[in-house]
């Protein structure tokens, strides 16, 4: 991956093994208290997200924090392909995007 140099070598499908394994109050921990330094954490960070199981404005507000913290494409597509919480509730994704890019827009003319 290029300009990333905080790469410890896990592979991708044992980050995803390890999050099934985790427990909700797990998922919560990590979202809350762990801090993100390698790729793998905020990728990890990433699938927790996709994988809650929770009021749908919580996971929006770990999904701005972890927006914030990707600087390359595999952790956006990793995030991306994973995040299918959206079938279900597409109407506030679209409002929560709406608002972000309107936001990003006003921030960057």
């Amino acid at each position: 991956i290029p300009n990333i140099s905080n790469i410890i070598g896990v592979q991708i499908p044992k980050i995803r093994k390890f999050c099934k394994n985790l427990t909700e109050q797990e998922k919560q921990y990590y979202l809350d208290e762990y801090d993100k330094e390698y790729l793998e954490e905020v990728i990890l960070m990433g699938l927790i997200i996709c994988d809650l199981k929770c009021d749908i404005n919580k996971i929006l507000s770990y999904t701005k924090e972890y927006v914030e913290l990707i600087d390359n494409w595999c952790s956006c597509d990793i995030f991306c392909s994973s995040f299918h919480i959206t079938k279900q509730n597409k109407e506030t994704i679209f409002e929560f995007l709406n608002f972000k890019f309107l936001n990003f827009l006003t921030l960057n003319p």
